[in-house]
């Protein structure tokens, strides 16, 4: 009896979620069912979400050439703020070469999309403009349908475990459960993370200066470069010298004997030079 009450667990579901319709009944006194097409028009009523607004999530890129970069960004970064958004990421390069440029990812109300695309455009002079949209409507109202159903399932499964009296029939019934959570925690995980995209809308604000190098002509303290690279020199040179002579008189017991002795033969057998004829 246990076992064939599991087995019609999805026509449960099934009568749970389509519910009792009312009956009419006719001058017979018998019942008349109601006509499929409008049992059909119920359940989707019920299973369906009213959506006041679309759904659509903007992105747009905006590369602008700009005097000076630290200023357009703060003025970018603060427009950001004011309007209720944020700084998503940030990236930079090229900081001293002849061309600098900063990438902002930047979150802004869907609302303030347009207004916020001419308020970045007139920071700098606009080197190139692309906007997207993307209606994710019809994937809202289906998560949000499938949401409905599994919520529906999820309470006939917790009816269903209050009324088990066998252990196996306990453990099937929880199992069905958790997969059935794990599938309503994933669904309301991505339906959140399309409404985030939805309500604020993304730009990507590219700014790009240009740097002027120095000329090394006008590169002052030129003297004192030379004076210090040739004290450097100097000193270079009294180290190595300094070093020679310690070197000289540490090894002076090696030497010195070899030194002495070469010289005591040399100094006996030179010949004496013969006395000056007279």
């Amino acid at each position: 009896m246990k076992s064939s009450k599991l087995a019609l667990l999805p026509l449960l579901i099934a009568l749970s979620l389509a519910g009792c319709s009312p009956s009419r009944v006719d001058r017979s006194g018998g019942y008349a069912a109601e006509a499929p097409a409008v049992e059909m028009e119920a359940k989707a009523a019920s299973l369906s979400t009213t959506v006041t607004q679309r759904q659509i999530i903007r992105r747009g890129e905006l590369m602008l050439k700009v005097k000076d970069l630290r200023e357009a960004q703060s003025q970018a970064v603060r427009y950001v703020n004011q309007v209720g958004g944020f700084v998503e990421a940030e990236q930079s390069s090229n900081l001293t070469l002849s061309v600098s440029e900063t990438a902002l990812t930047l979150r802004v109300p869907v609302a303030k999309f347009e207004s916020a695309m001419e308020t970045f455009s007139g920071l700098g002079t606009p080197l190139s403009r692309s906007v997207s949209s993307e209606d994710i409507t019809s994937q809202v109202v289906d998560m949000e349908a499938r949401l409905r159903v599994m919520r529906a399932q999820e309470e006939v499964y917790l009816n269903l475990l209050k009324q088990s009296r066998s252990l196996k029939d306990s453990l099937e019934v929880q199992n069905r459960l958790m997969e059935l959570r794990q599938e309503i925690e994933s669904i309301d995980a991505q339906l959140k993370s399309q409404r985030e995209l939805a309500s604020l809308s993304t730009i990507v604000l590219t700014l790009r200066t240009d740097v002027k190098p120095v000329p090394e002509d006008q590169n002052e303290g030129w003297a004192q470069e030379s004076w210090t690279a040739a004290t450097n020199s100097l000193g270079s040179v009294a180290r190595q010298m300094g070093a020679q002579l310690i070197g000289f008189i540490v090894f002076a017991p090696i030497w010195l004997p070899f030194a002495i002795l070469v010289w005591w033969l040399v100094r006996r057998n030179k010949k004496p030079s013969p006395p000056p004829v007279s």
